[in-house]
């Protein structure tokens, strides 16, 4: 598929034959550019074309290994015929795995203009101008374990429409910009809405919450955040199927990394924020082109994307923001006003269920501070945070004040020494002592005369970075 677009295939279409006798072929044919005989052996050798090689801008391509990769992952015989239109004859490579196994030897066979219009003709292929085909045949690896055609032909149906899925959300960008048709056993693909952008004026749509490019090491990164709007808000099943792929319009929050305009990964937070209720109906857009390809840690089947350090700390705070709407919208919570400013917990009021909750401040710069050191690692800081929230003694706490005469303050050297302590742990977060004093000082735990607090924390201001 991506060779198609890089050849600037207008047409594109995956033909899965019904299988007999336990044999199925796949087809992929497009009217792109096609291959002269040199280009086309390039293409069927084992990394011909490496990843620092010269690259057009809109070339999907990396390592040279994708077409090989991908087909022998299938099958154990793969054909390419092509043809440019200033060429007078179609050219022709099969590898068959059999025959590499029986001779131990990596050798393809090279076919002749009338064998490859043999070809075409079995698979009831036109003779075309310009082009290229790729046929699997002997997919061992589709078939493996399945014992009848009914069971095989139950199981490729069910693939088709996963694979129909999948192409959708995928390419659903140049698909919406109608760089190219898409069929697939002809019937004609349209993109996904995974942004939830489309579906015409009258149709629920998504908050546009930011929007920032970046450069890194002299190439641009372009980071988009989403929020969806609510399920209820949706329209049906219909809607719902247009924006996720079997309409789970809740699984898919996470991160969308874009590659050209081609879908590389979807959904998931790699671990920059914890995956939670909170984050359901966020989604962030982060593009990026093929010079980025090193940065990104691009693997070879350009399905997995690493985010570059250089960004990952601004791209945590962009969606800790929208992350945190998100769960106001889909659980309908208020964040209550802070009795005071600079205490690091909140009380959360849940609409539905009439319940208040204590949950601590990501954006309280001290706990922003400690959440920093964290860097890849801060999503076990996370659980830990969303388990000291999930365990706050609160009945306790309210059963203390009523009941007992007993007192929370901390007195005499006992409060130096408490102080003296968070000041050690803070003061390694990088925060501020006016940070640190305000909260001290404003948190209600430690009321006592404001001239011994001031005192104490004076005491300990040299720990901390001016």
């Amino acid at each position: 598929m991506d060779n198609s677009i890089s050849a600037h295939a207008k047409n594109i279409e995956v033909n899965i034959t019904p299988p007999e006798n336990g044999s199925l072929s796949v087809v992929i044919l497009d009217d792109g550019d096609g291959m002269s005989e040199d280009g086309l052996k390039t293409a069927m050798s084992l990394g011909g074309k490496g990843p620092r090689a010269n690259r057009t801008a809109g070339d999907l391509g990396r390592f040279g290994l994708g077409l090989k990769t991908a087909s022998f992952s299938q099958a154990k015989k793969l054909l390419v015929i092509s043809k440019r239109k200033e060429d007078a004859r179609f050219y022709g490579i099969e590898w068959d795995l059999n025959h590499v196994i029986e001779t131990n030897q990596w050798e393809a066979r090279l076919l002749s203009d009338e064998q490859c219009l043999n070809e075409l003709e079995c698979k009831g292929i036109k003779s075309f101008l310009n082009g290229t085909v790729v046929i699997w045949r002997d997919c061992d690896r589709i078939t493996q374990g399945l014992q009848s055609d009914k069971d095989l032909s139950q199981f490729i149906n069910q693939s088709i429409e996963q694979l129909k899925k999948k192409f959708s959300l995928i390419f659903h960008k140049y698909l919406d910009k109608k760089k190219f048709v898409l069929k697939i056993n002809s019937e004609k693909l349209i993109g996904l809405d995974p942004f939830c952008l489309g579906g015409g004026n009258d149709a629920a749509h998504s908050q546009i919450l930011f929007e920032e490019e970046f450069v890194v090491n002299g190439t641009k990164i372009l980071i988009k955040g989403y929020l969806l709007p609510h399920i209820s808000r949706m329209g049906g099943a219909s809607r719902e199927n247009q924006i996720s792929i079997n309409a789970d319009h809740t699984a898919g929050q996470g991160l969308y990394l874009y590659r050209l305009d081609r879908l590389i990964s979807s959904g998931g937070w790699q671990g920059v924020i914890r995956k939670s209720e909170s984050n359901k109906l966020a989604r962030v857009e982060v593009s990026f082109g093929s010079d980025a390809d090193q940065l990104w840690q691009l693997d070879v089947k350009k399905s997995t994307a690493i985010l570059p350090l250089a960004i990952r700390s601004r791209i945590r705070d962009l969606i800790r923001g929208i992350s945190s709407m998100s769960g106001d919208v889909f659980v309908k919570r208020v964040r209550m006003r802070k009795t005071n400013p600079n205490s690091i917990w909140e009380r959360v009021y849940d609409k539905d269920k009439k319940s208040i909750t204590y949950q601590i401040d990501r954006n309280h710069p001290i706990i922003d501070g400690f959440l920093e050191k964290f860097d890849t690692n801060e999503v076990i800081a996370e659980d830990l945070l969303f388990f000291i929230e999930s365990t706050f003694p609160a009945d306790l706490i309210a059963n203390d004040v009523v009941v007992n005469e007993t007192s929370f303050k901390s007195v005499g050297s006992e409060l130096d020494i408490k102080i003296t302590e968070l000041a050690d742990v803070v003061a390694t977060s990088g925060s501020t002592f006016k940070n640190f004093q305000d909260t001290i000082l404003g948190c209600g735990l430690f009321n006592t005369d404001v001239g011994i607090l001031e005192e104490i924390l004076n005491k300990n201001k040299h720990k901390f970075k001016v």
